[in-house]
C-alpha cells in the first residue's frame, strides 16, 4: 500500500477507527500482563496510518515470533 503524509491511502476516520482498535487491544492486553515491543508498535502505527495492510501487519507480527 502507498502512502504518505499529503497523500494518505487512507480517509482520517479510517485512520481514527483504526488508532481506536489499537488502543483497545494494546490496553486489554496490558491488563493481561503483556508488554508490547517497539518493533511491533511501530507496524502498528504502520497500519494505523494506511501504510501496510491488516494482512502484512499480521504477517509482519507472526514472522517477529518464528523460529530462526
Amino acid at each position: 500500500m502507498t502512502a504518505d503524509r499529503l497523500n494518505p491511502a487512507i480517509s482520517e476516520a479510517e485512520r481514527a477507527r483504526r488508532l481506536k482498535a489499537i488502543d483497545q487491544a494494546r490496553a486489554a492486553n496490558r491488563r493481561q500482563g503483556y508488554v508490547h515491543d517497539q518493533v511491533l508498535e511501530d507496524g502498528k502505527a504502520r497500519y494505523a496510518n494506511g501504510e501496510i495492510t491488516m494482512d502484512e501487519l499480521r504477517e509482519q507480527t507472526l514472522a517477529r515470533f518464528r523460529p530462526a
